[in-house]
């Protein structure tokens, strides 16, 4: 909430339309002269509707529009603030200034929010299927005929051993191991 009231603001920027010194007004209210004084510049330039609460969301060309203006007619941070009826304060068309001088018209753009992403997802590289050359490919064929050639000679030795561990079972004999 704010400090000071709406009516508040607005019977004292009256006040010192009327002709009353800001100096002896702070006095009395108990307030800042440089805040008295930007009621009262307020005051003059919209009127009654200067201290009507509204949002304060402004576009990056209005951020750029007030700079302009305020560069052109060499106003003060405090006149431009009342002028255009900025809510925030001097710091906040300050803040505009640095910002457009560090970044031009895109340092007005919105940013994210929320938190960034921890890990970045890479990026997918379609994997490039190339085709075999003919040594290659040959190549690669004798490896598989060898591997296979290896493999059936292994299961015919192993159906070997079988059907003569049947045929001493049947003749009651043990076969004879071999010696290498």
């Amino acid at each position: 909430m704010a400090k000071y009231s709406a009516e508040f603001k607005l019977k004292v920027a009256l006040e010192a339309a009327q002709g009353i010194r800001i100096q002896s007004l702070a006095q009395v209210h108990g307030i800042d002269r440089s805040t008295l004084r930007s009621w009262f510049q307020r005051y003059q330039h919209h009127g009654s509707q200067a201290f009507i609460k509204k949002y304060s969301c402004y576009s990056a060309e209005f951020k750029r529009q007030v700079l302009t203006y305020m560069r052109q007619n060499q106003l003060s941070l405090r006149e431009t603030v009342a002028y255009f009826d900025i809510r925030g304060g001097t710091s906040v068309v300050s803040q505009w200034e640095r910002l457009y001088d560090e970044g031009g018209l895109a340092a007005f753009e919105p940013r994210p929010k929320g938190r960034p992403p921890s890990m970045k997802t890479p990026p997918h590289k379609p994997t490039k299927t190339r085709l075999p050359t003919n040594d290659e490919e040959l190549a690669q064929l004798r490896k598989e005929n060898e591997y296979l050639r290896a493999e059936n000679a292994y299961l015919k030795k192993l159906d070997a051993l079988l059907q003569q561990k049947e045929q001493a079972q049947k003749t009651g004999h043990l076969p004879k191991k071999k010696r290498v």
